[in-house]
Formats: C-alpha cells, sequence, structure tokens
C-alpha cells in the first residue's frame, strides 16, 4: 500500500512538473504589449496624416483660382440694381420678417445656380436667340417694376403697406416673385454663373458655385441688416416716400442702359 501511495505521489510530481508555470499567460500577454504598442503608434500615425490629407484638400478647394472667381464674381453682384435687392432692404425697413425673406431668396438663389451649373447656361449659350428674349425681358420687367413704384409714391408709400399688412407668408410670396419671375436673376444666377464655371474643369465648377453662393450669402443678409440698421432713419413717410421715387428712378434707368445695350448689340 506504501508502495502505490508513494507511486501516485511520484506521478503527481511529475505532473507537476510538466504543467506549464502559472506566470506562462502574463508572460505572453506582457510579449505582445510592444507589439500592441507599435500597433497603436501606426494608427495614431495614420489617423493623422488623414486628417492632414483632409485639411490641405480643404484650404486647397478653397483657395483655388476657380472658388475665388466665383466668390469675386458674388461680390461684383451684390451692388447689382434689381427688385430683389430693393425687396431685401424693404423687409428691413420695415421689419417685414428680413430673415425669412432673404433665406428664401438665398434658397432660390441656390436652386438657380445649380440649374446653371447643370446645363442650363451652356444650353441658352448655344441658342442665342433665347439669351436675346431674356435679356429684353430683364429690361421689360425692370422698367415695370420701376413705374410700378414710382406710381404708388403718389398715394399711400408702397413701403408703408408693406408694414401694415405683409405677413411672413406675403413677404415670402413677394420674395418668390422677385427671384422666380425676374428675368434679371435668371440671367445672372444660371446663365451667366454657368457659362463662366464651364469655362473651369468639372472638378473646380462645384468650387465656383461655392465661391458664387459664397458670396450670395453675404448679399442676401448683408442688404437686410442694412435695412433693420436704417429703419429708424426712415420711420417718416416723407423718408420712405423719397426712397421710393429713387429706387423707381434707378429701375427704369437701368432698364434703358440694358435696352440701350441689346440695340447696340442687334
Amino acid at each position: 500500500m506504501n508502495r502505490s501511495i508513494s507511486a501516485r505521489l511520484n506521478s503527481g510530481a511529475v505532473n507537476l512538473k510538466k504543467a506549464p508555470p502559472a506566470l506562462s499567460r502574463k508572460s505572453s500577454i506582457c510579449a505582445c504589449l510592444p507589439h500592441c504598442d507599435a500597433w497603436e503608434a501606426a494608427n495614431a500615425q495614420e489617423c493623422t496624416s488623414k486628417k492632414a490629407g483632409w485639411r490641405r484638400m480643404t484650404a486647397d478647394a478653397l483657395l483655388s483660382p476657380a472658388t475665388v472667381s466665383g466668390f469675386v464674381f458674388g461680390l461684383g453682384l451684390i451692388f447689382s440694381l434689381g427688385p430683389q435687392n430693393l425687396m431685401l432692404v424693404q423687409a428691413g425697413l420695415t421689419r417685414s420678417h428680413p430673415f425669412a425673406v432673404a433665406s428664401t431668396g438665398y434658397v432660390s438663389e441656390i436652386a438657380l445656380v445649380t440649374m446653371g451649373i447643370g446645363g442650363f447656361g451652356t444650353l441658352l449659350t448655344h441658342n442665342p436667340a433665347i439669351s436675346g428674349i431674356l435679356q429684353a425681358a430683364c429690361a421689360g420687367f425692370l422698367a415695370l417694376w420701376g413705374a410700378r413704384i414710382l406710381l404708388a409714391v403718389n398715394g399711400t408709400s408702397r413701403v408703408e403697406v408693406a408694414a401694415g399688412c405683409k405677413s411672413r407668408f406675403q413677404a415670402i410670396g413677394s420674395m418668390l416673385a422677385v427671384t422666380w419671375l425676374n428675368p434679371l436673376v435668371w440671367l445672372e444666377a444660371m446663365f451667366l454663373v454657368g457659362v463662366l464655371s464651364f469655362s473651369y474643369g468639372s472638378e473646380e465648377q462645384a468650387g465656383f458655385a461655392a465661391g458664387f453662393l459664397a458670396a450670395s450669402a453675404i448679399k442676401f443678409y448683408g442688404w437686410s441688416l442694412a435695412g433693420l440698421s436704417l429703419s429708424r432713419r426712415f420711420d417718416r413717410p416723407i423718408h420712405r416716400k423719397r426712397m421710393d421715387i429713387v429706387a423707381g428712378l434707378v429701375l427704369i434707368l437701368a432698364a434703358l442702359v440694358l435696352a440701350a445695350n441689346i440695340l447696340k448689340g442687334a
């Protein structure tokens, strides 16, 4: 019996010698830690390089010649004479939902620019007759709108009427009318942007449109803020009537200049 017990103890000792040490798993984890640290370092370096690449691409896109050209062209149209800019100023002067009016015009501008770079601008370029009709419609629209303002001066001021009865929906509807029914806006935002953007490559057309729309945002919200800042100075009816007279005459003068250019080119 003693021999059997000693034999069992000896076999257990052999098994204990063959068993792996208790620290073998810990040592293997410790051995893998340098590899994990190296992988994390490589991954972090890759993420940093990707972020730097995106920043470089964004900076290049914002400062590309197409984007800068579109922005400069849009800045040149900020002071263009038309019913749209007058509507923006009027909404600010009368505090008739100026930001809703500006946002409506800006969203419409985005849609027209998208149509222009989508091919409508080149369509008008290849059809000179349509372009001439559009320019003539611009002149007629400017003259009609200017005459409408001057006729309203004899009675109650157009600005007074707008301040007294325009709701949010009426103000937005008026802005939609002077945008989508105004050939001058179609000529500027769709025809000219479409034609000028096609002078660049297909990848840079979006940059030209983005630069133009950035300047358009300054135009829409800038004119509304300008009207708001001047609203206290034009609170008297006589001042508003004088502003209406100047606006009507300016629009009619712009229509005459446009008509003269059409006749000269004919």
